[in-house]
């Protein structure tokens, strides 16, 4: 809201500024006049076409404060919202995403087996703001979800005998 009122306030200025140049100087400046005349509604458009974002369906709106410390808790759900000049707002996708892993990893009993995995995952709304300073992206990398999945299929196969995780049916 602010931001529409300093937008306002500097479409006024510009106006009287114009209205006090062509009052004062009987047109002796010409050009600057209509420049002055043309520049504060375009002032004014300028700044409040910039003072709102819009998300889509299934996405979250991230907000990056300049001023207040970078990526904020609070993010901005679906529709149009008015924001301050000195946000930045990245829109992250909520909709369910797939990736085929393929991973070694060894037993209790010292085998190593190949696991091929497929991890299906979203970005919870909640989360949106953790999940893009964790990843620094609107999405995670294969890399940074591969030494995810590793790492917990490391932890848990080690508790676990090859047939454990085959199967009974395979002794």
């Amino acid at each position: 809201m602010a931001y529409v009122i300093s937008s306002f306030i500097l479409f006024v200025v510009f106006l009287a500024g114009a209205i006090g140049i062509i009052a004062n100087y009987k047109h002796k400046y010409g050009s600057k006049v209509y420049f002055s005349i043309l520049a504060a509604p375009l002032a004014f458009l300028i700044l409040l076409f910039g003072s709102f974002t819009t998300v889509g369906a299934n996405e979250v709106g991230i907000i990056f404060d300049e001023l207040n410390g970078g990526v904020l808790e609070e993010t901005y759900g679906q529709g149009l919202h008015a924001k301050s000049p000195f946000r930045h707002v990245t829109t992250i996708s909520t909709t369910n995403r797939t990736s085929y892993i393929e991973v070694y990893s060894q037993t209790e009993d010292s085998i190593f087996a190949k696991f091929e995995i497929t991890v299906i995952y979203n970005i919870e709304t909640n989360n949106a703001g953790l999940f893009y300073r964790t990843t620094g992206s609107v999405d995670i990398s294969s890399q940074q979800l591969n030494s995810i999945v590793k790492k917990n299929l490391q932890s848990i196969t080690t508790q676990h005998n090859i047939f454990d995780i085959m199967g009974v049916s395979l002794e």
